[in-house]
Order: C-alpha cells, then sequence, then structure tokens
C-alpha cells in the first residue's frame, strides 16, 4: 500500500479546461490551474512595497501581473505545453491583448486554481467560539 506522501504526490488534483477565443481568430487554448507555489509567488508581487525615509517615499508598483500568472496557466491543447514562458516579453506580449479576453481567462485560471475554497472553520466562525477578551 502507498504511503500518504505517495498518495499525495500522484494525485491530479490541477483541474484545466479548453476554451475557445474568438477574438484572437477562434484558437483553442487550454486553461489549467496553477500550482499553489505559482500562486504564492504571483501574491507576493501583488503587494506594494513603500518605503520611507524622511520625507523620500519609494515605491514599486507591479505591473502586467494577471499577464505574468496566466503564462503559467495558458497550455496548447494538442501537445498539453505551456504557449507562454515567465520571461518579460512573453509577459509583455499577454498584457498588450485585449483587456476583456485576460480578464476571462484569469477568472477562469481563478476558478479552476479552487481560489474560494475553504477547509475547515471560516474566520468568522471561529471568532464567534472565542469568548469575550480571546482575539
Amino acid at each position: 500500500m502507498s504511503s500518504l506522501k505517495n498518495l499525495i504526490r500522484e494525485a491530479q488534483d490541477l483541474k484545466w479546461e479548453d476554451v475557445e477565443i474568438p477574438e484572437w481568430g477562434d484558437i483553442k487554448i487550454r486553461v489549467k490551474a496553477v500550482k499553489a507555489g505559482v500562486w504564492e509567488g504571483y501574491e507576493r508581487k501583488l503587494h506594494r512595497i513603500q518605503m520611507k525615509q524622511g520625507s523620500d517615499t519609494l515605491e514599486l508598483k507591479p505591473e502586467n501581473q494577471r499577464a505574468a500568472l496566466l503564462v503559467h496557466a495558458l497550455f496548447d491543447p494538442e501537445t498539453d505545453l505551456r504557449i507562454f514562458t515567465d520571461t518579460p516579453a512573453d509577459i509583455k506580449l499577454l498584457a498588450g491583448k485585449s483587456a476583456g479576453v485576460i480578464n476571462g481567462l484569469y477568472v477562469l485560471c481563478q476558478k479552476l486554481s479552487d481560489r474560494e475554497k475553504e477547509f475547515g472553520q471560516k474566520v468568522e466562525d471561529a471568532e464567534e467560539d472565542f469568548d469575550d477578551g480571546q482575539s
């Protein structure tokens, strides 16, 4: 019998869906859920970095982040290989496409990646379980 670790390793838990994009000449692409580590890196980049020294402020704002995530999620349905790499040129290429198409692909990627899925007790429910004075 396999160990739990092996069962988890072998589980095929990344969902995918083939979609046709009329705006791109009716081509069909495969949108896959992204791996947890990829999504965490994406979320880290979304947070603004702000440094203040006296009256000077340095602020770095991430750009093209939806495109930066989608390069990990878009696959050729015939070969099941990624269409894009995570190079600045490929991210810029995707970022230059229709906002509507990119947003639709992003929303599908979120859905496939189960971004709304929760296990166990919700935070609000857990807070209700605390007595007064606990946090």
